[in-house]
């Protein structure tokens, strides 16, 4: 029977020995390499967070799980398949993450690049801001002009040039932001909108000698070419590309290798951490049979006396009852218990001592496993605030973008009421002008027939001539006639004139309509150049309004001279009257200046008719030309209101991806 006991704590002493040197190394060395594994993870997901000395961990992390993968290999045997392939999908990660990431992407030069596009931004945001200084200064300066001339060579292509570098320089900076947020084509953008704020550049500078325009102008340039080298210098040395590669092949390697690389550590320290809890157990039961061997031989040995039993109980009984119940307790997870004998030579005090060490591997395993949760715990934190992170760049570049469209695009809906607005202003006027125009067809026709009676009258003076002594009373009330007549001429004259100054108002009014609306198309850009066409016409139609008013005052001026003359002359025929006998040969001349004279008034009257005709057929075209400046206006406002909407969907869209990504 102490044979058999011999043999019971051999074994057990055995299977002490095969948990110790093998079962609690390999549950301890696979959640250190699970630990480790978790730590190299997070050095990459923190590197492409802009934290570059995260490489220096990944590789201290990278020794650290080849060391304990070296310790796990010498325990389970260089032949074992799970070291081979732990072994292999390792190699495979860590070179991908040097090539694919490490070499890759520079997570300091994104941070510089980032700076430098914040100083350029500031530096456009400057240079726009005395762009549109100028910009006013220029329209100011149209309104204010006294000739159409300057303000058509000189005012409004300033206007324009101006709204276009202010447009320009908007875009380069726009497309610095966007090319950081990923869009590489965005520096071809950039490149061609240098291009065409330099030819605007070119064109106002003839338009522009004032030393304080020269002066703004010269630092306006300074800042272009600012902008324009840290452009080229940001397209040369940052390649937005590199970190969406390397964003990508984190996310291949974490669902290619190492999800499936940690899934497999786990299952190997599940199953290890089992084949020690099955070690202990069996151990448990190996000393419990010993135990009841002990108690048989015990029951044998009474007899040997109570020396015997009383060294037994002593020696081995106790100590094994001892054994049992710290081996039942650290089966059940307790880790504080403590062991008495571990001092004793004999089998006893090494199967305590073997306790000992379950001990001692179990609390090592316990505080491994509480490290590889925390390790978890901590890489899938910095995940989401990489996510966080990622999402916060998002929504500032691409958000800002669809913010300035729905700016822009509220912007061009107001612009275009305001142009519906004007255009049926300028349809009003038109019908005025045309009513006016029609009155002083009348007044002509009124001088006309005024011109007829005078030229009756003088026919008449004429055929009296031979019987002067006799009509000289006759002749007197005849010239006194004549002059009321040439009175009431002079009145429709003046009348003719008046109205000359209303239609003269008018196409000044509509110039000035024809200016805002040139101004406000500029400012609309591409979207504005058809309602320019039809301003355009307009100012062409007010223009010839301008020059058939100045033909007509000129016939007018005309008339007047005559009308003064033919006054004088019938002054001078009251005069002559009383002594016609004396002046009869003068009487006959005047009477023929007379026929003259009249006949040169009717010719002015003609071509006073002709030009109020054109004024009214100017007015028909200028009112024609304002309802089609109203139906522009109407498409321009429709335009406006779809990009709007346009502008709202995509702003609904970029909240989408972001809440999605924030979920993640």
């Amino acid at each position: 029977m102490s044979i058999a006991v011999q043999q019971s704590g051999e074994n057990a002493s055995a299977n002490a020995i095969t948990v110790k040197n093998y079962e609690v190394p390999k549950a301890t060395l696979t959640l250190s390499l699970i630990d480790e594994l978790g730590d190299m993870n997070s050095n990459v997901l923190e590197y492409v967070s802009a934290e570059s000395d995260e490489v220096g961990g990944f590789h201290t992390n990278k020794a650290e799980f080849d060391a304990f993968l070296k310790e796990y290999t010498q325990v389970v045997g260089k032949e074992d398949q799970s070291a081979v392939e732990i072994r292999q999908e390792f190699e495979r990660y860590t070179s991908a993450v040097e090539t694919k990431v490490f070499d890759t992407y520079n997570p300091d030069i994104e941070v510089d690049s980032a700076m430098t596009v914040a100083d350029l931004t500031a530096v456009g945001e400057t240079m726009e801001d005395l762009l549109n200084e100028m910009k006013e200064a220029e329209i100011k300066g149209a309104q204010e002009t006294e000739t159409l001339q300057e303000m058509f060579e000189d005012d409004l292509p300033g206007v324009q040039y101006y709204l276009e570098m202010v447009d320009e320089a908007g875009d380069m900076v726009s497309a610095l932001n966007a090319y950081m947020a990923g869009n590489r084509l965005a520096a071809n953008g950039f490149l061609e909108d240098a291009a065409s704020f330099s030819e605007y550049m070119a064109k106002i500078r003839p338009l522009e000698a004032k030393p304080d325009e020269t002066k703004k102008l010269d630092k306006i340039q300074a800042d272009f070419e600012v902008l324009f080298a840290g452009g080229k210098e940001l397209f040369a040395a940052y390649d937005p590309s590199k970190k969406v590669q390397a964003l990508g092949a984190i996310d291949g390697l974490e669902h290619e290798v190492f999800s499936p690389l940690e899934d497999k550590l786990d299952d190997l320290a599940a199953t290890a951490i089992a084949a020690e809890q099955k070690a202990l157990t069996e151990l448990v039961s190996e000393i419990g049979f010993v135990n009841t061997l002990v108690w048989v031989l015990l029951g044998v040995a009474v007899a040997m006396g109570a020396v015997t039993l009383f060294i037994v109980r002593k020696f081995v009984t106790r100590p094994l009852q001892s054994l049992q119940n710290g081996m039942t307790r650290l089966s059940e997870g307790d880790l504080d218990i403590q062991l008495t004998g571990e001092k004793r030579t004999d089998k006893i005090g090494d199967m305590v001592r073997c306790v000992g060490v379950f001990r001692k591997n179990a609390q090592e395993v316990a505080e491994l496993q509480e490290n590889t949760r925390l390790s978890e715990e901590r890489s899938r934190e910095e995940k989401r605030q990489m996510m966080e992170r990622l999402a916060n760049d998002f929504q500032q570049g691409v958000g800002g973008i669809v913010n300035e469209v729905s700016d822009s695009a509220a912007n061009m809906h107001n612009t275009a009421s305001d142009l519906t607005n004007t255009a049926d202003h300028s349809k009003s006027q038109p019908s005025g002008a045309m009513s006016s125009a029609v009155e002083a067809s009348g007044n002509v026709q009124t001088v006309a027939s005024a011109a007829e009676e005078l030229g009756a009258s003088i026919q008449e003076i004429s055929g009296q001539v031979n019987e002067q002594s006799n009509k000289t009373a006759h002749a007197f009330e005849v010239t006194k006639a004549s002059r009321e007549h040439m009175q009431a001429l002079t009145r429709k004259v003046a009348d003719i004139g008046e109205v000359l100054n209303l239609i003269t108002g008018i196409a000044e009014q509509t110039n000035l309509l024809a200016l805002n609306a040139t101004i406000e198309a500029a400012r609309a850009g591409e979207a504005g150049k058809g309602f320019a066409v039809v301003a355009s016409e307009v100012k062409s139609l007010a223009n010839q309004t301008a020059k058939a008013t100045e033909d007509i005052a000129s016939q007018i001026s005309a008339v007047q001279e005559e009308t003064n003359a033919t006054m004088g002359s019938i002054e001078e025929i009251a005069k002559e009257i009383e002594i016609v006998a004396e002046i009869a040969t003068a009487i006959a001349g005047a009477v023929e200046e007379q026929n003259a004279a009249t006949h040169e008034i009717a010719q002015s009257i003609n071509h006073a008719a002709s030009g109020t005709d054109l004024v009214s057929k100017s007015m028909e075209e200028m009112n024609a030309g304002a309802e089609r400046t109203g139906v522009a206006a109407e498409a321009m406002l429709a335009s406006a209101s779809e990009l709007s909407e346009k502008a709202s969907s995509l702003s609904g869209m970029v909240d989408t991806f972001l809440t999605e990504v924030q979920a993640a």
